[in-house]
């Protein structure tokens, strides 16, 4: 299978809608409410969302996908500054999803990779993410080289659905180029990442 991760376009925003619906539905059967994973998901909506999203000059380069041949859009990922005040980080990983069936594969580490890398391309050293708490994927952040750093607290942006407790993990001074926290990336794997 040969996934490319690339900067998200307005055409794939009804594949990243797709994605996000997937894996909120895949993910958070346990954390978040059934009437949200069943009808706020409406992919017709989200498409609107995402298409709205990928066209304003806000989401230029703060979106990044991952595409494979079979089914074009099957991750993606979204970050910009840290909106945390309990966590001294630069940057933050807001989302970070991709299809069930893709999962495990080291996608989610090249997605993560990929944001890392534009962070530190734009000066930021430092990055964390929120992760609802009982969110079992927390341990694939801790196994990337994340660290918990704070927990509780409500996240940054709180949609009626989520829980109001999250914790926080960081990465701090990491290097795409070198071992960094568990989150570095080979020259070969930073040329696949730019590959078309």
């Amino acid at each position: 299978m040969s996934v490319v991760v690339r900067e998200a376009e307005l055409s794939d925003a009804h594949g990243v809608a797709r994605v996000e619906i997937e894996a909120w539905r895949d993910t958070y059967p346990t954390l978040l409410p059934s009437t949200h994973l069943v009808g706020g998901l409406d992919m017709a909506r989200r498409t609107v969302f995402w298409r709205h999203r990928l066209s304003s000059r806000s989401a230029l380069g703060t979106v990044v996908v991952a595409v494979d041949a079979r089914r074009p859009i099957v991750g993606y990922a979204t970050w910009g500054p840290c909106r945390v005040d309990t966590l001294a980080s630069g940057g933050q990983l807001f989302e970070l999803y991709l299809l069930p069936d893709h999962q495990g594969r080291g996608l989610g580490r090249r997605l993560c990779a990929a944001v890392g890398e534009r962070l530190l391309d734009s000066g930021v050293s430092s990055m964390c993410v929120e992760v609802l708490e009982g969110n079992p994927n927390r341990f694939f952040y801790e196994a990337i080289g994340g660290r918990l750093a704070a927990r509780g607290g409500t996240p940054s942006r709180e949609p009626s659905c989520r829980p109001s407790s999250t914790p926080g993990i960081t990465w701090n001074s990491w290097s795409v180029n070198g071992p960094g926290n568990g989150l570095s990336v080979t020259p070969a794997q930073r040329a696949r990442l730019h590959a078309p």
